[in-house]
């Protein structure tokens, strides 16, 4: 059996697949808590044994595949709400191993200031004023101001709707990664 856990926060996502061997791991232990039947029953035990490989196997191939879903849709809604001035923000879109069975997908773009916009796009923000350091002073503004009021803006959410849009990839995923390693 295989579970999926995914954790949102902010821009990043962690998605790991257990599997669950238990059931295999009972019938061995049976079987090898007698002397004759471990005898009788040896080539079931080591088919048991390549059977639990291909499980984790599969499991961590479907958490790389799941996380690599999840990263295409993420570019795909980020360049469908029109989230693109430069492609920095999709440039920054990451799938890397988090440990067993585990990935983290993820944008790190900055602003030139150090701020993770990633959050902006996909949550928007409320109205808030911008102060100069100095000074503020931009291409066509007629002369330097100490702050302005910005208007806020808008989400264009890409994390929640590439996690649902995945999901429902996984039962066809889950059958070439899992089902075919076990039938091999």
């Amino acid at each position: 059996m295989v579970f999926m856990s995914v954790v949102i926060s902010e821009t990043g996502t962690k998605v790991i697949v257990k599997a669950d061997d238990s059931g295999l791991e009972a019938v061995k232990n049976a079987i090898e808590s007698d002397p004759i039947l471990s005898q009788v029953l040896a080539p079931l035990l080591q088919q048991i044994e390549k059977d639990k490989q291909s499980l984790k196997d599969g499991a961590n191939n479907l958490a790389e595949a799941a996380s690599e879903q999840i990263r295409s849709y993420q570019e795909e809604y980020i360049r469908a709400n029109g989230s693109i001035d430069t492609s920095l923000m999709v440039d920054t879109i990451f799938v890397e191993p988090d440990g067993e069975n585990s990935y983290l997908v993820g944008a790190t773009a900055l602003s030139e200031y150090g701020f993770p916009y990633p959050v902006v796009v996909g949550g928007g923000s409320d109205p808030h004023e911008i102060t100069g350091n100095p000074y503020l002073f931009w291409e066509g503004a007629t002369h330097p101001v100490r702050s302005v009021m910005h208007p806020g803006t808008k989400a264009k959410p890409f994390v929640q709707p590439s996690l649902e849009a995945a999901k429902s990839d996984m039962d066809n995923m889950f059958n070439v990664e899992i089902m075919n390693n076990l039938g091999s």
